[in-house]
């Protein structure tokens, strides 16, 4: 089969193959890599069998266990084997698993590598993190186990039909010199990111953030490594233990601003803690690098670079993507850009590099360029836009040393009036803080006052509690969940707790009187600003990887309003805006305002996302909101009475912008918006017919 080339990248025996369709490893689009010849791209390739549909390499089928037993039995045995493959991932096409998430009797997946019997175990919500693949295993084999309960309810069934698997490839280097003169190295705080084969590593005692080169292009098929073994005597990768494997969470993505170029290329992201130990990548490791305050002067200080780069003869193939190092002298640069004399090779993209004299990290490794311009270069730490992302982190990356609350199952969008709404969380310890027993609680307001649930507890990290009955005439109720830990302290979810609480919609608040999906409407009206150049409001599918919005629409329609509709795309220039059709309303009555919103900026410039109400078609308007940031998606609810006296119709507008002033500034960020499940209805104590 011939293996088509990625534009921009190199070819190579086969190092990185996909067995079935799937685009994980593709390069950034060759218009933004056209003049940057000396982006030390990972040598990768894709391959596909072209077959429609994909062959299905492994199908349990519907499988369920009998009997009274409450502990989980096998019910399916399986395997995935790749002919002379060095190591395998699969994919999962298909992956149900019966039972509640966090009980001892939902079933499970168990993973096992033939060759050396690592094994990793998946629940559902695992799944789920890991973005339906499993860890990376040796060899050309891996098997396949289902366990479920008998007292589970359900049925379960395991699908696969693409798999990663690999074999080494080598690329011209970047070398400063005649010889190769790269050392290997056990620095715990820099592991190998995969599949885009770069390197990435934790930093400013941040237990879940890591730096990369921004052309690695992380989502959520994304895996950082540590502890690496050393290669095959014929190059090819060795995995380590999945305990030592950590998946993306690719909602904490940040990268940099417009294309990709000499100081412009970075990527701040977090990973999920692992789930074999429960423990953050810091935790386990031990060490993070340090960012420098600021750059350090053009003096030809001892500069090191440490990463996952290849190798070729005469260096041992045992090196190949495992961890080398080399220290030479810093060359100064030039506006966010840093230039140093150390050697580096494909795989060192990402890697950081470190003033050896005070082991701080001054830039990301980006570029290699030693055998055309004299010395290589990176991106440095002290990029503004970089420093603003690290500042304002988003998901895991945004994690603290406190103990984590995770939604595993979701968050609530909308609970019922008489109670019974069912909430599940995770209570995570962190490397320093215990959740105390008994301790854990929902706080809900419905418009009355808090109130505290004690949530109960399930089994290991879960527990769960109901909501309570809610006032019969409140649309909305707001609640948070709060823990305390170890040391004394409250942890809470959202962080601010009742500051800036989670809110929900009351159903069972009599039926709507109007609604507004995106999916099934072509009479909104969209426009933008004459300087608005990407990024402009669309009725559209969110894209697969995103920048900062969203890549699932709120109500799993497939379509949401939204800024930046394709891959990599934002809100760039200027102002956009999008009007609702009518909704329809009954006059006089007391209307409640329902959506799904998504808010996310990389900077403080950016004037947030405005929404505004009209009930005389457009001719005067109110602001109902004025929304700086979301957590993920949000249910919003607005009491139409408090801004308005209903008519026969409603519009709504929504406006951004990607700074203050609307106009392209240098201050300009990443800016995306998107809005979901818009309805309007009537609440049941509203005396009007």
């Amino acid at each position: 089969m011939a293996i088509p080339l990625t534009a921009g990248w190199f070819s190579l025996k086969r190092c990185m193959c996909l067995l079935a369709a799937l685009s994980l490893t593709s390069a950034p689009a060759s218009a933004q890599v056209s003049s940057q010849d000396d982006i030390e791209w990972p040598n990768r390739s894709t391959q596909s069998d072209g077959s429609n549909p994909q062959p299905i390499l492994l199908d349990s089928g519907w499988v369920e266990a009998a009997g009274a037993d409450a502990e989980p039995v096998l019910v399916y045995s399986g395997a995935v084997s790749i002919e002379d493959a060095m190591w395998v991932r699969l994919h999962f096409q298909l992956a149900v698993l019966s039972g509640e998430v966090g009980d001892l009797n939902a079933s499970y997946i168990v993973l096992t590598s033939a060759l050396d019997g690592a094994t990793q175990s998946l629940w559902a919500e695992d799944l789920a993190a890991w973005a339906d693949t499993g860890a990376y295993f040796n060899g050309d084999t891996v098997l396949v186990d289902v366990y479920a309960s008998p007292i589970a309810n359900g049925r379960s069934r395991v699908r696969v039909t693409t798999v990663e698997y690999g074999e080494p490839g080598f690329l011209d280097r970047s070398l400063c010199g005649d010889a190769d003169d790269r050392l290997p190295s056990t620095n715990p705080a820099i592991g190998r990111l995969l599949p885009t084969q770069c390197t990435a590593w934790l930093m400013n005692n941040k237990p879940n953030g890591f730096l990369t080169a921004g052309h690695c292009a992380v989502n959520d098929k994304s895996v950082v490594q540590f502890n690496v073994p050393e290669s095959t005597v014929g190059g090819s990768m060795v995995h380590p233990d999945p305990a030592d494997q950590y998946p993306v969470d690719e909602d904490s993505i940040q990268h940099q601003n417009g294309s990709i170029s000499n100081g412009n290329d970075w990527l701040f992201f977090g990973t999920y803690d692992n789930i074999s130990t429960g423990l953050s990548p810091y935790a386990a490791q031990g060490s993070t690098l340090m960012l420098v305050a600021d750059d350090p002067i053009d003096d030809g200080r001892p500069i090191t670079v440490t990463g996952f780069g290849q190798t070729s003869q005469p260096m041992a193939l045992e090196y190949n993507y495992t961890q080398l190092t080399h220290t030479g002298v810093y060359a100064g640069g030039g506006g966010n850009h840093a230039r140093y004399i150390v050697d580096t090779t494909g795989g060192d993209s990402g890697a950081p590099v470190i003033d050896a004299t005070t082991g701080e990290a001054i830039a990301v490794h980006t570029n290699g360029g030693c055998n055309s311009d004299g010395w290589n270069r990176g991106t440095r730490t002290t990029h503004p836009h970089l420093r603003s992302a690290i500042a304002s982190p988003l998901g895991m990356a945004a994690q603290a040393d406190g103990v984590q609350i995770v939604f595993h199952q979701g968050r609530p969008s909308a609970v019922k009036r008489n109670g019974g709404t069912l909430l599940r969380v995770r209570v995570r310890a962190s490397d320093t803080r215990e959740p105390v027993a008994n301790t854990v609680m929902l706080h809900v307001n419905d418009g009355n006052g808090w109130t505290a649930e004690p949530m109960e507890h399930i089994t290991g990290e879960v527990y769960r509690v109901y909501f309570p009955a809610m006032d019969e005439c409140v649309a909305s109720v707001a609640y948070f969940v709060s823990v305390e830990n170890s040391l004394g302290e409250t942890n809470m979810a959202p962080f601010v707790g009742a500051e800036q609480p989670y809110q929900a919609l009351v159903v069972n608040s009599g039926p709507p009187i109007g609604t507004e999906a995106p999916e099934q409407s072509h009479l909104w009206s969209i426009g933008s600003d004459f300087s608005t150049t990407a990024g402009a409001w669309e009725l559209a599918p969110p894209p697969m990887v995103g920048r900062m919005g969203p890549t699932k629409d709120f109500d799993l329609s497939g379509v949401c309003l939204l800024t930046g509709a394709d891959e990599g795309e934002d809100l760039d220039g200027g102002l956009t805006f999008a009007v609702t059709p009518v909704l329809r309303t009954n006059p006089g009555t007391n209307g409640i305002l329902s959506m799904a919103v998504w808010y996310s900026s990389s900077t403080e410039q950016d004037d947030g996302l405005h929404i505004d109400i009209s009930v005389d078609g457009g001719g005067n308007w109110v602001q109902l909101d004025h929304i700086r940031s979301t957590d993920g998606w949000e249910m919003r609810v607005y009491p139409t009475e408090d801004y308005v006296t209903l008519t026969e119709g409603l519009l709504v507008r929504f406006v951004v912008s990607d700074d203050a002033t609307g106009g392209n500034t240098p201050d300009g960020g990443i800016v995306e918006a998107a809005i979901d499940q818009i309805l309007i209805s009537n609440l049941p104590c509203d005396p009007s017919p």
